[in-house]
């Protein structure tokens, strides 16, 4: 056979690039591109594709106007089912995770512990997700002997009256609210500051970007889409909450490691620099 350089070769419609990436050799037309993640969707993609499913998007090719029909009882209604359909997602198929660390609350004082404020946010605390800090140059440990006096504080008695160290908070929130996003006002989920005009109806700006992940919105106009029709068409709910269910089916768990202490069986938790090694 013909010899052939490598860089040529072309398999199942993936070109091998010209040149090696990072040092290694091209091999069997692998495409070493990585596709960048889909963007979030933002308020006004959902709400259109969710009034679509439902042929309530348009009539003879032109939009509905907000005064047609419910069309603007539609409208007021559907920043609060997204938030809904949020909040099942965040709470059960796809957990939001957040990385966080607690002070000191001086208001608070339980047995004369110190006492950590934990983030208005917490939905539950990821296992193993405690991480503390004793002594500036210590090495982060795992901590599970907390105690937690209600539920917005945080304390350790097993480390005494007079543990002042930093603690590290790796925890499930709860999803962002669609309209807390306002325009003018600095978005919480993106940092930037939306730039169209808020909707008419009580809606939030059509930029608005919805809270957790690009996967996690596929869904929602499904959900959002049968609760519209809820009482009102019996068969388009069903088969519209039926579909939302399967897509929800589909989403899973993201993976994620399992954390745990380990035994320090060569007792270095003396040593504070690795460097010595």
């Amino acid at each position: 056979m013909p010899s052939a350089d490598l860089r040529q070769v072309k398999a199942d419609g993936f070109s091998v690039p010209p040149h090696p990436v990072r040092g290694l050799t091209p091999r069997l037309g692998i495409n070493y591109q990585i596709k960048e993640r889909e963007p979030l969707l933002n308020y006004g993609q959902v709400r259109d594709e969710s009034l679509k499913l439902f042929n309530q998007y348009s009539l003879a090719g032109t939009p509905i106007e907000g005064t047609y029909n419910n069309q603007a009882d539609y409208l007021r209604r559907i920043p609060g089912l997204i938030d809904s359909a949020l909040w099942e997602i965040s709470s059960g198929p796809r957990r939001i995770q957040e990385y966080k660390e607690l002070r000191l609350d001086p208001t608070r004082d339980y047995m004369g512990m110190p006492t950590y404020k934990l983030p208005d946010d917490l939905m539950d605390i990821v296992p193993g997700g405690l991480l503390v800090v004793e002594h500036p140059r210590e090495q982060p440990a795992l901590d599970s002997g907390y105690m937690r006096p209600d539920e917005h504080h945080i304390i350790f008695p097993k480390r005494g009256k007079h543990f002042h160290g930093k603690v590290f908070l790796l925890y499930y929130r709860s999803p962002r609210s669609i309209m807390d996003c306002k325009n003018g006002a600095e978005c919480p989920l993106t940092g930037g500051t939306c730039d169209c005009t808020d909707g008419e109806y009580d809606q939030p700006p059509d930029c608005a970007v919805l809270d957790n992940t690009p996967e996690t919105h596929v869904p929602i106009p499904y959900y959002v889409a049968a609760h519209l029709l809820q009482g009102e068409d019996n068969f388009w709910y069903a088969s519209l909450y039926n579909e939302w269910r399967t897509k929800l089916e589909f989403l899973g768990q993201a993976p994620q490691p399992h954390r745990h202490t380990v035994d320090d069986v060569y007792n270095l938790n003396y040593v504070f620099d690795w460097g010595e090694y």
